[in-house]
């Protein structure tokens, strides 16, 4: 039994996600109209994402969250090899001035559809990616290094 299942690693095919963030956390300064983040596809195939910022509560859907960001596009299909900018532009609202604002920038990579399975066994997974988003108000001062 063990030789099969060792055998039976040789014969898995393994596929990973394509679509990755250019950086590990956002910080919106609030003097700026918007900020451009960079997505880049990988893989060598196109790849379909979606893109929502929550407040930190995971239970509600995205079309339920209450944000004061726009994000533009929401929804993109990125070619392999390729990338995609998402837009992130501030609404009125009334966050607080003397503190930072946290929030996260989701981002779903939904892989197409292999027309070579046609009839077979396919797992296919989407993967999401959650990066840190911070809102610095005027009132504090940037950290230098």
């Amino acid at each position: 039994m063990k030789k099969l299942l060792f055998f039976s690693l040789f014969f898995i095919s393994t596929a990973n996600a394509g679509v990755v963030i250019y950086g590990t956390r956002i910080i919106y300064p609030a003097e700026k109209n918007e900020v451009l983040v960079q997505l880049m596809n990988q893989g060598g195939r196109s790849s379909l994402v979606q893109s929502w910022i929550d407040d930190g509560d995971t239970s509600l859907p995205p079309e339920k969250i209450k944000v004061p960001f726009l994000l533009t596009p929401p929804v993109a299909k990125v070619a392999g090899d390729s990338g995609q900018q998402i837009k992130i532009k501030k609404m009125p609202n009334m966050l607080p001035n003397n503190k930072e604002s946290l929030f996260y920038l989701n981002v779903l990579d939904i892989p197409p559809n292999n027309p070579n399975s046609t009839g077979k066994n396919v797992l296919k997974f989407a993967m999401q990616n959650r990066i840190k988003l911070f809102y610095r108000p005027k009132g504090i001062a940037p950290v230098n290094r």
